[in-house]
């Protein structure tokens, strides 16, 4: 609403259809400065003991102790608004601005809801950096997990490659797996002093071992 000049304030009771107010404030301005003779504030209606309703283009305004906060119809007959003076007190100022607080609670619910969002925000950053946090330690478990199994992998090998097994059969013939390699360069270097040494040969390997004639090979 555009700013009014008032003319002054006074102070009043107000009784409509046996609803009564006291000392209710009312700004005195110019015929022309308003459409409406009275303008009833919001907070006044929304008092447990007042009952109001619409009836066409006029709003009825009634009282009743035993049905509080219920709008109900009333008679056609309205009586007339009559104000008696209690006290008047002139305005300091000779501009009377009547603001709209719509815009301004409106403004206030939007830094609310910001405000709201905000703090779901940080919660949900909060949340993100736990979830990294355990992702990370998960993943470094892994890494652990995976290393040690390339270490017993790596084990097993070096295992495979240093150990030969063989098998002493009936017909002196020998078995190793494929690779071992050390033990067949033993076996005829054997052989070797075997032929070098025929007459001193020793009892323990021309009882136990026959020169290497066959190699068998196992996958």
């Amino acid at each position: 609403m555009p700013a009014l000049t008032s003319i002054g304030r006074i102070k009043a009771g107000i009784e409509v259809d046996n609803v009564k107010a006291e000392n209710i404030s009312i700004y005195v301005v110019p015929d022309d400065a308003q459409s409406v003779d009275l303008i009833i504030g919001r907070t006044w209606l929304d008092l447990p003991h007042i009952a109001y309703t619409k009836l066409g283009k006029r709003v009825h305004i009634g009282y009743r102790e035993d049905e509080l906060f219920r709008n109900f119809p009333i008679d056609e007959k309205v009586k007339r608004v009559c104000l008696k003076r209690l006290e008047t007190a002139q305005l300091e100022s000779e501009g009377l601005q009547i603001k709209d607080y719509s815009q301004q609670k409106m403004i206030g619910n939007l830094a609310n809801d910001l405000k709201m969002v905000r703090n779901e925000l940080r919660l949900l950053q909060g949340d993100i950096k736990i979830f990294k946090k355990e992702q990370h330690t998960l993943l470094l478990q892994i890494q652990e997990k995976n290393k040690h199994v390339e270490n017993r992998k790596s084990d097993n090998d070096s295992l495979a490659k240093m150990n030969v097994y063989y098998v002493k059969e009936k017909s002196g013939k020998l078995s190793f797996r494929e690779g071992e390699i050390v033990i067949e360069e033993i076996l005829r270097w054997q052989v070797i002093q075997q032929k070098l040494n025929h007459d001193t040969e020793e009892p323990w390997l021309s009882q136990k071992y026959s020169p290497v004639k066959h190699i068998e090979s196992h996958n």
